[in-house]
């Protein structure tokens, strides 16, 4: 595993749940 893979993969999910966050409102 690469670190550079766990941090996108840690971005893109970050990034989802921001989204999600600001649909439910």
């Amino acid at each position: 595993m690469k670190l550079e893979n766990t941090q996108v993969q840690m971005r893109k999910g970050i990034l989802e749940f921001c989204i999600l966050e600001i649909i439910g409102r």
